[in-house]
């Protein structure tokens, strides 16, 4: 598998802080699953921590069908997509169990896509949930947002559990594996990128 393409989906594939959430929140996904209920989850905290990785991999958990999930950036999610949202309210998903909304950088979304996003998570029903990241710590984000979801913070991983993993799940010689974790400060995304750069030149020697 190439390193960039790496896509955690159980909570054992996370390292880290995040690890620890993902147990929680796929074992709530279990007792979801039982009772059904609607999910309005915020993961804040730095780039390349596994937030959207996490995200996507409860979502598919849920809603148990990919076609079931829409997943939007705040940047260039408009009023309109979430008026429509709100419009389908009472309608079930025609696939998977549950429907699944996942907004990325919800810092970035409009101010008036913002107010309507308050009403939407009020009404939601049992078959919906909504799951959103921000690289914004948590109290940067406006209160009103913080109230309406339950909010998880992410850490980047210590360096030397990085470099620890990089080495046994990856083959990555003990050397490298510490100057990558090093060099990436805790930076997962940017930890595999440097990885794939590495294996090429490896490859091309």
């Amino acid at each position: 598998m190439i390193p960039t393409q790496y896509k955690p989906t159980t909570a054992s594939d996370f390292i880290g802080k995040t690890q620890f959430i993902a147990r929680k929140l796929f074992a709530k996904v279990e007792r979801v699953r039982d009772k059904p209920q609607s999910v309005r989850w915020l993961f804040t905290g730095p780039p390349g921590c596994g937030k959207t990785a996490l995200a996507q991999g409860l979502a598919l958990a849920l809603a148990e069908n990919s076609f079931a999930i829409e997943e939007r950036s705040g940047a260039s999610l408009p009023v309109e997509a979430v008026r429509q949202w709100m419009d389908n309210l009472c309608y079930r998903p025609m696939v998977g169990r549950m429907g699944l909304k996942l907004i990325n950088e919800l810092d970035l979304l409009s101010p008036q896509a913002q107010n309507l996003l308050l009403e939407y998570l009020d009404k939601l029903p049992e078959w919906l949930g909504v799951i959103a990241t921000s690289n914004q710590a948590l109290d940067e984000l406006q209160p009103r947002l913080q109230s309406r979801f339950i909010p998880e913070r992410f850490e980047k991983v210590p360096p030397v559990e990085l470099a620890g993993w990089l080495e046994i799940t990856w083959q990555c010689p003990r050397g490298f594996a510490q100057a990558i974790a090093s060099g990436s400060k805790g930076d997962v995304r940017q930890a595999l990128g440097d990885l794939e750069s590495f294996l090429d030149s490896k490859e091309a020697a």
